[in-house]
């Protein structure tokens, strides 16, 4: 799985290997996960589908948004994540934005005002409070913090 996130890094979104690499770094993401309490959300934003990802932990009352850097896929998250979740004791959800993971596959790229995605995705969710962490790129999560 890491050999082909890694060429993502490295690959055009007009070279027509990326497509491949992209689904071949799925498939080992979720052969690796099919066992899971994963919960695979796809909500729409604009003219795309966000690729989103819950994870709930038993009796848990809060839940950790995560938001990824420009160059992250929701799946590296959720490695990093999710072997987490029994110590934070939270439910976690992930995304990819525009302009993250597979998303540009859709054309639709990284937008100024991503606030709106953030609100978009609460409310698909049904969340009224979280508690958010943002990765490289998505530090800028604290200018969603009054949503």
């Amino acid at each position: 799985m890491t050999y082909y996130r890694a060429s993502l890094f490295y690959l055009s979104f007009s070279d027509s290997r990326k497509q491949d690499a992209y689904q071949c770094f799925k498939r080992c993401f979720n052969s690796y996960y099919q066992d899971t309490n994963l919960i695979y959300l796809s909500i729409t934003y604009k003219s795309a589908k966000l690729p989103a990802v819950s994870i709930p932990y038993t009796d848990a009352t809060k839940t950790l948004l995560v938001i990824g850097g420009f160059d992250s896929f929701m799946e590296e998250l959720v490695n990093w994540f999710y072997p987490l979740q029994s110590q934070i004791k939270m439910n976690f959800l992930l995304f990819d934005g525009p302009g993250q993971g597979s998303v540009p596959f859709q054309h639709l790229y990284f937008e100024s005002d991503y606030e709106k995605v953030v609100t978009t995705i609460l409310d698909y969710t049904h969340l009224e409070e979280v508690d958010a962490i943002g990765i490289s790129w998505g530090l800028f999560c604290p200018s969603v913090s009054s949503l």
